[in-house]
């Protein structure tokens, strides 16, 4: 079995930001491809912006139009993060044995280095697969041509935390003079990273992987794999914590047969085994004792990524010089502004109603909370006064407005439409002292292309104020 993206069709199913990377790539080494979405072409921004929308090898199908695959014109589908595999088109590809990855494992057929031809991608990807069917040590890296070092990869899940501690142990290796990509979920997709510097010799490559990414992650082999937390997350598509579980689980699946696991010890119960596992919260804890950034779990945070280093032999000044320097990624806690005595913090990351509890734990005074977005099936009624008395005002918007004004019932809520309404209606009640926070515990969809889209959109509410 192998994969021949050259004979072949490609389709690719999902025209956000990895969908189009995968695109990209596939484009540059001769590929044919249909590129594939539900939405249409005015709903997907990215897609107008993209500079290869009138490649000759690229044919669009959206806004229903679905592609005919069978497995004799279709090499491979390639799916976005976030697409269920009850999708009829993918139960298509299921059903006649066609091929599905996602975007890091079509880039991780790159990763043995920079190709001369097409004929060399070619090769290499039939000695990969090959490899992998047969459980086979890797030795497609000296069967293509033109190949340069395969680089140490480490990928890092969890319900909260992936993005800080990816970039956390990304800055900790660069520190010490690697050569290191760190992205995935977060940042820049696999694929552009090769396309932007296909000589890519990289020292490591940091991945943050999403339940959704994990899924369909076959290929990758890895070096590292960490698990930061399991939380409730992503219901409306798991159905249980447990099948949620399950999904993040798997990334112990894709290690090499000498990686190792970090994980925190609460989730030892949820292990088969605990071959090639090692606990992130011990041993380590002298190394996040001054940390740039405030809160528990973002010490936890850290002590993942310190842990990670330390095992991979980094010397612990650097570990401890990199965490006192390193400082909070946008729309995850980030302090945007204190006007006429109320302060502004930006946390549009929080998707989850966890993660709403770990931005309140940062936040000294009474608070005024905007919430809301796209369900994902938490139980707000854990934020209610009871637990959080400090909460002056819960400021609610969006599709998932109805459940969480259900489910806060007795508490001061307020209701509006869209985000911009519930910050004018929170700035009302604010007084001195006061705090706003953005930290929906929900999905962006319903109104924004993404949690980056919503941040700067309150990022500007706030400037305009403070203008």
């Amino acid at each position: 079995m192998s994969i021949n993206f050259l004979s072949k069709q490609v389709v690719v199913f999902g025209a956000g930001r990895s969908g189009l990377a995968a695109t990209n790539l596939l484009l540059q080494y001769g590929a044919e491809v249909i590129l594939t979405d539900d939405a249409s072409f005015e709903e997907l921004p990215l897609l107008k912006a993209f500079d290869k929308i009138d490649h000759a090898k690229l044919t669009l199908k959206l806004c229903g139009d679905r592609p005919i695959i069978s497995k004799d014109s279709c090499a491979a589908l390639i799916l976005s993060p976030g697409i269920s595999y009850e999708h009829p088109l993918v139960k298509a590809a299921l059903d006649q044995g066609i091929s599905i990855l996602n975007e890091i494992d079509l880039a991780y057929l790159f990763l043995g280095g920079c190709f001369k031809s097409p004929s060399a991608l070619l090769k290499y990807s039939q000695a990969v697969m090959y490899d992998r069917i047969h459980s086979l040590p890797s030795r497609a890296f000296r069967l293509a041509d033109g190949l340069l070092k395969q680089p140490l990869i480490i990928g890092i899940t969890g319900t909260n935390g992936k993005s800080t501690t990816t970039v956390m142990l990304g800055q900790i290796l660069k520190r010490t003079g690697f050569k290191v990509f760190f992205g995935g979920n977060l940042g820049e997709p696999l694929c552009s990273m090769i396309v932007n510097q296909p000589h890519n010799d990289f020292d490591y490559i940091v991945l943050e992987l999403s339940s959704y990414q994990l899924e369909a992650l076959h290929l990758i082999n890895l070096d590292m794999a960490v698990i930061l937390n399991i939380t409730p997350d992503h219901l409306d598509r798991y159905g249980s914590l447990a099948h949620y579980q399950k999904a993040k689980l798997a990334i112990k699946k894709l290690l090499k047969p000498e990686g190792t696991l970090f994980i925190h010890e609460e989730l030892a119960s949820l292990l088969d085994d605990m071959n090639r596992v090692q606990f992130f919260n011990q041993g380590s804890l002298d190394l996040v004792q001054n940390l740039g950034v405030r809160g528990e779990h973002n010490r936890e945070n850290a002590l993942a990524a310190a842990s990670c280093a330390r095992a991979l032999g980094v010397p612990d000044n650097l570990i401890k010089e990199s965490l006192l320097n390193y400082k909070a990624l946008p729309h995850r806690c980030e302090l945007i502004a204190q006007k006429s005595g109320i302060t502004f913090i930006n946390d549009s990351k929080g998707t989850t109603v966890e993660a709403v509890k770990k931005a309140l734990s940062m936040v000294e005074g009474p608070v005024q909370l905007l919430l809301g977005g796209l369900a994902k099936g938490d139980d707000f009624s854990e934020l209610l006064p009871k637990a959080f008395p400090f909460i002056e005002g819960y400021h609610v918007y969006g599709q998932a407005k109805p459940k969480i004004l259900s489910e806060l019932s007795g508490a001061k809520t307020y209701a509006y439409e869209n985000l911009s309404e519930a910050f004018k209606g929170a700035l009302c009640h604010a007084k001195v002292g006061h705090t706003i926070l953005l930290s929906p515990g929900c999905a962006s969809f319903d109104q924004f292309t993404d949690f980056n889209a919503r941040g700067e959109h309150f990022r500007s509410l706030v400037e305009a104020l403070c203008a």
